[in-house]
C-alpha cells in the first residue's frame, strides 16, 4: 500500500505547507527534533538525493534516487524558481517515504 500526501508550497516557493517534515534552509529535514532527512546537493548544483537517516546510530538508511531537474528549469528565462523544482521533488520522495514507513510499521503491529 502506497501512502502518498502530495505537498504544495502555497506559503513558500521552497519551503511545503503540508508537509508532515519539516525541513530547514540547510535541507535537514525533521520529525520533531531530530534529523531523520538530509538533502544533499550533489556540488554541481543540477543533481539532489534525500538521505534517510538512522536515529539510533546516524548512519544512513536509504537513499532517494537523484533529482535531476534543476539545469533544465536554469535554462527558462525569467524563471526565478529555477532549482526549485529538483528540490520539491525530493521533499515529495521523503514525504512518500515517510508515510510509507509509518503505515508498513503500522501493519507489522496489526
Amino acid at each position: 500500500m502506497n501512502i502518498n500526501n502530495r505537498l504544495s508550497f502555497n506559503l513558500s516557493p521552497i519551503y511545503p505547507s503540508n508537509s508532515h517534515i519539516r525541513w530547514g534552509i540547510d535541507g535537514k529535514g525533521y520529525i520533531g527534533n531530530k534529523v531523520v532527512f538530509q538533502l544533499h546537493n550533489n556540488n554541481d548544483g543540477d543533481s539532489y538525493i534525500v538521505s534517510v537517516i538512522n536515529q539510533d546510530n546516524k548512519d544512513i538508511i536509504e537513499q532517494s534516487p537523484i533529482f535531476w531537474e534543476a539545469i533544465e528549469w536554469s535554462k527558462i528565462p525569467n524563471n526565478k524558481n529555477f532549482n526549485h523544482n529538483a528540490r520539491r521533488a525530493a521533499m515529495q520522495w521523503a514525504e512518500n517515504y515517510l508515510l510509507n514507513d509509518i503505515v508498513t510499521k503500522h501493519l507489522e503491529v496489526s
